[in-house]
């Protein structure tokens, strides 16, 4: 893997995207800064399943096309830029989007 932050590719197949979606959400929840209880639960969750590297992180990882240590790995050693990951996110989502069907935040 040549960044901390997996890219999706737009030739990646729907089942493949999928699970990238699934990473990248799980790395957005991991990284989240709220305080609200019931987000710092599922961050506290999040953060577990990177530190452990339980066989499910590792079929996800494996399903979106990515090593499962070097992620953890980006992960726990704090390679994870949490804004260049959710720049991805949106414009991926964004370029799958129906014409003329506007973008909320």
């Amino acid at each position: 893997m040549s960044s901390a932050a997996p890219s999706p590719c737009s030739s990646a197949s729907p089942e493949k995207l999928l699970f990238q979606s699934v990473l990248f959400q799980a790395l957005l929840d991991a990284t989240s800064p709220s305080t609200v209880a019931r987000y710092a639960e599922t961050r506290d969750r999040a953060k577990r399943w990177f530190q452990e590297g339980r066989k499910d992180f590792r079929w996800i990882c494996w399903l979106a096309g990515f090593d499962p240590e070097e992620v953890r790995s980006a992960y726990l050693d704090d390679r994870i830029n949490r804004e260049a990951l959710r720049g991805e996110l949106v414009g991926h989502h964004a370029s799958r989007r129906p014409e003329g069907q506007e973008v909320r935040a």
